[in-house]
């Protein structure tokens, strides 16, 4: 399956096909644009409903195509939409409560439904109202278990982590508080990082950093750090940075080498398309893009092939540029060769047909998320695997629900096929979906 986070919705328009990239061209004439859809308001018959916001939001963020939105309306737990949706309804929420392992504290559901109706695609969770999510209100977990008892997941224990593999039992453990011991079996509190074997206090805007990825608070970044070297030929000697908040308007956005994420502050975006990548405003509906993320909320780089390595980054070098255009719909014409196809993340540009239909949900056509063989290190591979709690089904090469704990399996060859089990495993000899737990 495709990984997707309990409660999440992927809003965020990625709008890709993968496929093998094309010869390097210019682009054509600018397709017909038009204006990316507007946030959903409340009309005079009532107040906002969850399934109108989170479904008119997914089509407006390119989550899903405007045909889609009838099987969204149906809702959670019973839409077929799992990459709108998620699907909380394996986590057994109610039952942890119920074993007091977890308390609920909410907060008001018309507060987050206006939030999520006017909020840009790409919000950040730390910008929600309290007991709101991507699919509505959603309840906070208020962890219950003390250090030392029984739990399941990481949002059980009290200021700790949770020793238990997937489906199985273990242990809360304390983190450690600043200066005290870590490695990889003990953690720290999120104020600090662990740096030989003791966590150290993370650092504020303006403090200098070295070589951790946590060195600095969250949301900032260690400006200027680069390593040093060893090398008798090369020896460098190691240079700090600054704790900051990010790169301006026209500034350098290449990362240090603590920082895996983009640099540039909110809401410029970093343009890899260029030779030297600068920090840049999005661009309107009918502009010329090079980079994903060029375009402005609700559109997309439609069009953007990728292929070969850019001199400054690990990042894919551009071989087409594409134009800022709204989502497409299922029966649109698109380029599978094109990495930003045009096609809503919940569909995919089909390389025979070259128009978007449905992919990764159930019924839909799939592979295995295993790859047969190894991708080109120089072009973007295409995922047609399935979403959320699906599995691709070798026999029909569809996707179908993942199994339940106890439910009749088919064993699979391990990194040929997708398990059919949503936790654990199937038992060659029970056939039956196991969790494999430590004794």
């Amino acid at each position: 399956m495709r990984g997707l986070a309990l409660g999440t919705l992927v809003l965020a328009a990625c709008m890709s096909g993968g496929g093998p990239a094309s010869t390097p061209a210019e682009p054509t004439a600018a397709p017909p644009t038009t204006t990316p859809a507007a946030p959903y308001t409340a009309t005079a018959t009532g107040p906002l409903t969850v399934t109108d916001v989170v479904c008119e939001r997914a089509v407006r963020c390119g989550t899903i195509g405007r045909s889609q939105l009838g099987a969204c309306l149906e809702g959670p737990g019973r839409s077929r939409l799992a990459l709108v949706w998620g699907y909380d309804h394996r986590f057994d929420r109610d039952g942890l409560v119920a074993r007091g392992r977890l308390t609920l504290e909410h907060g008001d559901p018309q507060a987050c439904l206006s939030f999520l109706a006017s909020a840009p695609c790409g919000v950040k969770p730390i910008s929600f109202p309290k007991a709101c999510g991507y699919t509505g209100p959603t309840p906070e977990l208020i962890a219950a278990v003390a250090p030392g008892g029984t739990c399941e997941h990481w949002q059980e224990c009290i200021d700790g982590f949770c020793t238990a593999q997937t489906a199985c039992e273990g242990v809360c453990v304390a983190r450690s508080p600043q200066d005290g011991p870590c490695d990889s079996n003990q953690i720290c509190r999120d104020d600090a990082y662990c740096w030989e074997g003791r966590c150290r206090p993370r650092t504020d805007i303006g403090a200098a950093c070295g070589g951790h990825w946590q060195w600095c608070k969250d949301g900032l970044i260690c400006d200027g750090y680069r390593p040093g070297n060893d090398s008798d030929h090369d020896y460098t000697r190691e240079q700090p940075g600054r704790c900051s908040a990010g790169k301006l308007l026209g500034e350098g956005c290449v990362p240090p080498a603590t920082t895996a994420s983009e640099v540039c502050v909110a809401p410029l975006f970093c343009d890899w398309g260029s030779d030297q990548p600068v920090c840049r405003e999005h661009l309107s509906a009918g502009a010329q893009c090079r980079w994903l993320d060029a375009c402005a909320d609700g559109l997309a780089c439609v069009g953007l092939t990728l292929g070969g390595r850019h001199h400054e980054s690990n990042h894919y070098g551009v071989r087409k540029p594409g134009r800022c255009t709204p989502a497409l719909d299922a029966g649109d014409a698109c380029d599978p060769s094109a990495f930003i196809t045009g096609c809503p993340a919940a569909m995919v540009c089909d390389l025979q047909r070259r128009v978007c239909r449905s992919t990764g949900h159930a019924g839909d056509p799939c592979v295995s998320v295993w790859l047969s063989k190894p991708p080109p290190d120089d072009v973007p591979s295409r995922n047609d695997s399935c979403f959320g709690d699906l599995y691709c089904d070798p026999a029909t090469r569809t996707c179908k629900p993942e199994l339940a704990k106890g439910a009749r399996c088919t064993p699979v060859k391990f990194g040929v096929e997708d398990s059919p089990c949503y936790l654990g495993e199937c038992d060659p000899k029970t056939r039956r979906c196991a969790p494999k737990c430590p004794k």
